[in-house]
């Protein structure tokens, strides 16, 4: 691989989407880009540790689909664990498969430089998502996607829509293994204390599930009179949306009582906007899977001028109104 490392080159998914905090530039149409008749026959190791919800099965999906119209397959296998074991021996094995690119979204940035240093053994080029914002000089490119940032965007979400009003928080915070839970509630937390209205009542475990998190805010429903809260931060829309249900089984009017913002961008929680009963969505990681076949098909041709990419936000809030859900399909 060369050595240039002066381009950095951040995606942009389109023109008439509002998105906070990157400036961006388009990389190019990715319906032209990923013909099915470039790179046939590439084999693309993934490994992820997060778990089961929609946000990783979206991920996958869009990993998985873009490496396929690039003519490649992805190999991937589920996780059996949550920790930096089993992503290393995980890693490990998808080495030993054959592949010609490894894509790595680490559960702890020090796991990078162990797999880097094998996949360069084999002449495996690393494809990194990381939570840093920063070139990674291990890897052959890297794709930052800030998850601080976007636990920061839900709390700039609730004090736009409380104003100046007391803003008393229900914060569920996500599974204790996923760092990506970690880094968003971090974000959210720096954000809260940059506005001396909005303190954070309790803080719960949440599982990026919703049964889990509706059955939890029902426990917090029962032990505190009603307007002893009125926002709500959930790490993931699952966990959001389980909050949802418990407060409108409990007889809350969404948005005039309680305001709750997530992460994830998933078409629940996008619906529950345009129908006014959700504050905001912040979706995660879209264009993720486009981007990895972008660096492939660049690299493949021998171009790697360009070696970091930044993933941009959209957040799906009232502004948006009815036009979300077409929004999300493109």
């Amino acid at each position: 691989m060369k050595k240039n490392r002066k381009y950095i080159w951040i995606l942009a998914l389109s023109a008439a989407i509002v998105y906070t905090g990157t400036r961006s530039f388009p990389v190019s149409d990715h319906r032209e880009m990923y013909s099915p008749q470039q790179e046939e026959g590439l084999r693309v190791g993934f490994s992820m540790v997060e778990g089961s919800n929609r946000w990783v099965t979206k991920t996958y999906e869009e990993i998985s689909s873009s490496v396929a119209g690039i003519g490649g397959e992805l190999i991937y296998h589920e996780p059996e664990e949550n920790s930096r074991q089993w992503q290393y021996q995980d890693a490990m094995a998808l080495l030993q498969e054959d592949i010609d690119y490894l894509v790595l979204l680490p559960r702890e940035e020090s796991i990078i430089s162990d797999i880097a240093k094998a996949a360069e053994e084999r002449g495996v080029p690393v494809i990194l998502v990381s939570r840093v914002n920063r070139v990674n000089e291990e890897c052959a490119a890297t794709i930052s996607i800030d998850y601080v940032k976007e636990g920061k965007l839900c709390a700039q979400e609730l004090a736009q829509a409380l104003q100046n009003r007391e803003c008393i928080i229900v914060e569920i915070m996500g599974p204790d293994c996923s760092s990506i839970a970690e880094d968003r509630m971090m974000g959210f937390r720096r954000e809260v204390q940059e506005h001396p209205n909005m303190t954070i009542l309790k803080s719960i475990p949440g599982a990026f599930d919703q049964t889990i998190a509706r059955d939890l805010m029902s426990e917090i429903i029962r032990a505190n009179p009603r307007g002893t809260f009125n926002a709500v931060f959930a790490s993931s829309d699952e966990d959001g949306l389980g909050a949802l249900q418990a407060l409108k089984l409990a007889g809350y009017q969404m948005e005039k009582d309680v305001a709750i913002v997530s992460v994830g961008g998933i078409q629940d929680a996008i619906k529950a906007v345009v129908a006014g009963e959700y504050t905001a969505s912040i979706e995660s990681g879209r264009g993720l899977g486009y981007t990895v076949s972008e660096i492939i098909t660049r690299l493949e041709k021998g171009d790697d001028s360009s070696r970091f990419f930044v993933i941009p936000y959209r957040v799906f809030n009232s502004d948006i109104g009815e036009q979300a859900l077409m929004l999300q399909m493109y």
